[in-house]
């Protein structure tokens, strides 16, 4: 499988898992509640509409004022006050987020009733509550329980005088708060406080709308025509649930009516062009929005009620309201200190302290929302799909052709860019694009999957390198050079081997007369015959040179077994060889000779700049290729120094006598390894014997018995190589007898 074909693979598996999670419930609560928190705390506080204000009602304005730390126990006489000079400066519209829901003193009452009535433009919360009402057969049986929303409504005095009464239900649990319902289905598609106190702020362009509606051929006649009229009819949320009706009848009516604003707007209209839009796209909006919060509680400008306010002598005196005109204004609970909070909710802004959101500030920043046209707006499921594959393209990109510290890096320098455009288009127009995704999914996935890649690809590679390599290096070696990471400049140890030297004779006269190409073809066979028994046995292969081999059995410390393997090597070798020469299509069969040899070698690399070669180093490396020569001279095959056949058991071998070899200076005791002692032939075992008897001769200067003896082993084996040599020395040395220093060792000639 390739690498592109595995990341295209593990690339759509990451663009599909990474759009199945953000399209499904968690993976929205995690957006919702992770990567909408990053883009508020990205974004940073956002300066609200100054048309919007919030007067609070908190425990430092009932300890100034001298009234009940409950709210609600506040005389209402104190509202009426403070809401007829509110009025009377112009603030467009009042929104209370107090419920009045019991009567209290008549007289305070009355007050506040004429004071609504009064300002015209005063919106009065509802609770809303769910009921269980069980639900009977005809028979009378119960058959379960009806769940329903029941709105509590202020007192019948108030309600009846008010532009509007709607509820504001927020979801108190220990989750963010982060949208709110501007129409509520389950309740008969009722308007929240905000979306009713809208319109009523939006009243100039009410009759725009109206006119608009009915240029689009729809029926108005259950709607005031004028503003005026709409503030007088007492039911605001009834047009508002009418107008909201309307638009759900008909989703195109939004885009039609905006297209005619421009052209239905005369010259003293233009003012109100920019409510008319809002209101529009209010009407069109879905039943909730996700809250643009601008910041942590009190970023909307809010002023304590006892700073416009005071008591004395038993009347309340307010202050100058003149900063309220042509504002928005709602009245509720607004604490500051936790400790004393009912009313606050979980946001992203809740502060480490425990201070929250008021329910107050929350209504007043759904209505600056709409005001500005400016809520959350999250992406819809094509574009998130669309971001999604993008991003994790990307990433897969970046993260799978690179190394894992570019990967990372990359990676990393995405996500961070990633974070950059989303808090643009989040600080800019509200657009929210998912976050917890791309960057805590489909970055991290990718980066994981990105190793996974090189990891496979890299195994591969280095599978192949190793299967390539062990044609030149032992196995064992390639394993370590991978491990330590190619560092082949140094290192080796000292360890005690047998060698085994091979050198292929007349191999230069022959391969003058072979054409080059052949010659490889037969070489090639040559080792592999060579290879085997080596390998078989255990050792490895550690030089060739033209047609010489050197095998070795290395041990840290002294072992029988490893010289036993490198002489059982060797009588395979000849056996294997036997065979290879007589299936040869050649007339001629080279001969192959054999040294073995025992000693404490080094085995490493040597080299120097960028070449390096795995070698077998030390005399013992020498001394075997001198024994491995001492064939050409003994006219012998296999030659085993006394130090390879120590405690060597199971092989035929014929002691050949004490050389100097060419270059040493110490003499090396040298045997012919015949064959295993099993396989020896009768002929073999007397040529030992008659040669033992012939060398002992030698050895004790008994030059005429020694002749008789070589004499007699030539009668049998004519070209035996060992006797010629001990046959002419014998002769040369009854001639010229040696002086008492003699001890028989025999000075090799030199190649």
């Amino acid at each position: 499988m390739s690498r592109l074909f595995k990341t295209l693979l593990l690339g759509s598996g990451i663009i599909i898992s990474g759009t199945i999670l953000c399209l499904s419930p968690a993976g929205r609560y995690l957006e919702e509640n992770m990567g909408l928190s990053i883009l508020f705390k990205l974004r940073g506080t956002r300066i609200p509409p100054s048309e919007v204000a919030i007067i609070a009602i908190d425990q430092e304005s009932a300890r100034q004022l001298k009234l009940s730390p409950k709210s609600e126990q506040w005389p209402r006489s104190l509202h009426a006050e403070f809401l007829k000079h509110l009025a009377g400066v112009g603030a467009k519209v009042i929104a209370f987020d107090i419920i009045f829901k019991e009567k209290r003193d008549e007289s305070h009452d009355r007050a506040l009733a004429e004071s609504i009535k009064t300002a015209g433009n005063v919106v009065l919360v509802e609770l809303m509550r769910r009921e269980k009402i069980p639900v009977h057969s005809d028979s009378g049986q119960s058959t379960g329980q009806l769940e329903i929303r029941k709105r509590v409504q202020p007192i019948n005095r108030l309600k009846d005088v008010s532009a509007a009464s709607a509820p504001f239900p927020i979801p108190k649990v220990p989750v963010k708060v982060s949208r709110y319902w501007a129409f509520i289905s389950d309740a008969g598609n009722t308007p929240s406080l905000p979306i009713v106190t809208f319109q009523i702020f939006a009243r100039e362009a009410y009759g725009q709308l109206v006119e608009l509606l009915r240029q689009t051929g729809l029926c108005i006649d259950e709607l005031p025509l004028n503003d005026q009229l709409l503030l007088a009819s007492g039911g605001v949320e009834r047009v508002v649930r009418i107008i909201r009706d309307k638009f759900e009848a008909d989703p195109g009516l939004a885009d039609a009516l905006i297209e005619k604003i421009p052209a239905s707007a005369g010259a003293s209209e233009k003012q109100g062009v920019p409510l008319l839009d809002r209101l529009i796209r209010m009407y069109a909006a879905p039943d909730s929005h996700f809250l643009n919060y601008y910041g942590p509680p009190g970023t909307i400008h809010t002023i304590s009620y006892h700073q416009l306010i005071s008591r004395k002598e038993n009347r309340w005196v307010v202050s100058d309201l003149s900063e309220f005109k042509g504002k928005a204004v709602f009245i509720g609970l607004s604490e500051r200190q936790a400790p004393l909070k009912t009313d606050g909710f979980y946001t992203v802004y809740s502060q480490p302290d425990g201070v929250d959101l008021n329910g107050v500030e929350i209504a007043a920043t759904a209505f600056a929302n709409i005001l500005e046209n400016k809520p959350v707006r999250p992406l819809s499921s094509y574009f998130q799909i669309g971001v999604l594959i993008l991003c994790g393209c990307l990433l897969v990109l970046i993260c799978s052709f690179s190394s894992n510290i570019a990967a990372a890096a990359g990676a990393v320098t995405f996500c961070f860019f990633y974070l950059l455009v989303s808090r643009f288009y989040f600080k800019s127009g509200g657009i929210w694009l998912p976050v917890f995704t791309v960057i805590f999914f489909q970055a991290p996935l990718a980066f994981v999957v990105g190793i996974l890649i090189r990891y496979t690809d890299v195994n591969k590679e280095r599978k192949a390198i190793r299967d390539a390599f062990k044609f030149y290096l032992p196995p064992e070696i390639v394993d370590r050079i991978a491990i330590e990471k190619g560092k082949v400049t140094g290192g080796g140890q000292m360890v005690h081997g047998a060698i085994l030297c091979t050198d292929l004779e007349k191999y230069t006269s022959f391969s003058e007369t072979t054409d080059p190409k052949s010659l490889n073809r037969l070489m090639h066979k040559y080792f592999e015959t060579l290879f085997e028994p080596v390998q078989e046995n255990g050792g490895i292969i550690s030089d060739l040179t033209g047609d010489s081999m050197m095998a070795l059995w290395a041990t840290k410390e002294p072992e029988i077994s490893s010289r036993y393997r490198a002489c059982e090597s060797a009588v395979q070798i000849c056996a294997a060889l036997s065979g290879f020469w007589k299936n040869s299509e050649l007339p001629v069969h080279l001969p192959t000779r054999i040294g073995i040899h025992y000693g404490h070698v080094h085995l490493g690399n040597v080299g120097a700049g960028n070449h390096y070669e795995y070698k077998v180093t030390g005399d013992a490396v020498n001394t075997v290729s001198r024994i491995e020569n001492l064939n050409k001279h003994l006219r012998t095959r296999t030659l085993v120094s006394a130090d390879a056949l120590k405690e060597v058991d199971g092989f035929l071998t014929r002691r050949v006598g004490t050389f100097l070899l060419s270059g040493k200076s110490k003499s090396v005791e040298v045997f012919e390894l015949l064959d295993r002692f099993e396989n020896a032939t009768d002929r073999q075992k007397d040529l030992v014997r008659m040669f033992a008897d012939g060398l002992n001769a030698y050895l004790d200067r008994s030059w005429e018995k020694a002749l008789q003896a070589f004499e007699l082993i030539l009668n049998r084996f004519p070209d035996d190589g060992p006797t010629l040599l001990y046959s002419s020395m014998c002769h040369n040395l009854r001639e010229t007898p040696p002086d008492t220093s003699w001890n028989g060792v025999v000075i090799a000639a030199k190649k």
